[in-house]
């Protein structure tokens, strides 16, 4: 594993990917087989309120969008799978990603992983109520597998790993306050001037205002299909989601010059409507090894 997981911090071939992910976080496509069963005979079976809020949602993030939209079929699977799976609680690494919502009376304790551990039924039964762009999380699987039997287990696992933590409001690292916290040192550390001229125009110009759907989303609607998988393959390699808040403070700061040119927060917005042109790996790369690279273009000129 510590091997693959090296490979994967170069970027890993499309063809290889399912494969290497599903190595690298130790997925047994076989091992929750008859869960998943168990939950795809419960979509049909029945339903849950929470249902249609993923439908329209899917509609909204997948079918709408140019990459993903031949796969809404299999999105919409994922997601309702994910939504009732009564484990999902349980086993993201940062804790539940909320104070879930109960299907009647409150237990004693007000602790959600308490309230999981003591059998309370959850609304929906993951415990996660959906929010806008919630089903964008497994979009970008849809590129790994053509098959709900294949996809899901890794999707579950990536989710539970790190997609969790990305909107899990949380003092534990690596979830959304501490993502947030260093989107923004790296950004008032790297381009100050940037932030003192935001703070002249008011909270609404604040940069993390315009950061924070990329960082909740992980970047996908925003940056295109295949960059949002050389991204993640990062993730996989350095197993961490910090390089998601280091992707948006180098995406702002690359702006930088043109942002000094707004006059108002609606100029600023104006700026980041479209990332669809923007390499994700080149803007890590020249972010975080800039002085290298000027150290080199020095001696080269030299």
């Amino acid at each position: 594993i510590p091997e693959l997981q090296a490979f994967a911090r170069g970027g890993v071939p499309p063809n290889f990917r399912q494969q290497v992910w599903s190595s690298c976080l130790s997925v047994d496509p076989n091992a929750r087989l008859k869960e998943l069963q168990s939950l795809t005979r419960g979509i049909c079976e029945s339903e849950w309120i929470t249902d249609d809020v993923l439908r329209l949602d899917v509609v909204e993030h997948c079918v709408n969008d140019v990459s993903y939209f031949p796969f809404d079929e299999l999105v919409e699977s994922l997601s309702l799978s994910l939504s009732r799976d009564a484990f999902i609680a349980e086993d993201c690494e940062a804790g539940p990603p909320q104070v879930p919502l109960l299907a009647g009376p409150a237990p004693p304790s007000e602790d959600a992983q308490a309230q999981f551990e003591g059998g309370a039924r959850f609304v929906p039964p993951c415990g996660v109520v959906p929010f806008k762009g919630f089903s964008s999380y497994a979009c970008p699987f849809a590129f790994l597998a053509d098959r709900l039997e294949v996809a899901y287990p890794l999707f579950r696992t990536f989710y539970c790993r790190y997609l969790s933590r990305l909107h899990t409001i949380s003092t534990e690292p690596a979830t959304l306050m501490p993502l947030c916290a260093l989107f923004e040192h790296l950004v008032s550390t790297t381009a100050p001037h940037v932030v003192f001229h935001l703070a002249e125009m008011g909270p609404d110009a604040a940069p993390l205002k315009i950061a924070f759907p990329w960082i909740v989303h992980g970047f996908v609607g925003y940056l295109r299909a295949d960059q949002v998988l050389w991204l993640w393959d990062r993730v996989v390699g350095f197993d961490s989601v910090q390089l998601i808040a280091v992707l948006a403070a180098a995406v702002f700061t690359f702006r930088s010059r043109v942002i000094m040119s707004a006059k108002t927060p609606d100029d600023v917005a104006m700026l980041f409507t479209n990332l669809a042109s923007f390499q994700a790996i080149p803007l890590l790369q020249g972010f975080l090894f800039s002085t290298e690279l000027a150290n080199f273009s020095g001696t080269s000129n030299s």
